[in-house]
């Protein structure tokens, strides 16, 4: 959606429980914990919400993801 709360745009489609969405430093991609496969994993997509792919090993569970932008050295 845009700052002032307009052009809301569902980017899933809810397939599993999806949550805790968090933006990439340049804005680019969201990544996001769902149990659409069967259990908890990170999933990744553009910012557009195309091109969703898990991005964790489906051996284990992972959720909450959070990007995490180190200053430069």
């Amino acid at each position: 959606m845009n700052a002032d709360g307009t052009g809301i745009k569902q980017v899933t489609d809810m397939v599993g429980n999806e949550h805790a969405p968090s933006w990439s430093p340049d804005g680019a991609q969201i990544v996001f914990s769902s149990n659409r496969g069967g259990q908890r994993q990170l999933w990744i997509m553009n910012a557009d919400g195309s091109d969703q792919r898990p991005l964790t090993d489906p051996s284990f569970e992972a959720w909450d993801p959070v990007w995490v932008k180190y200053p430069d050295s």
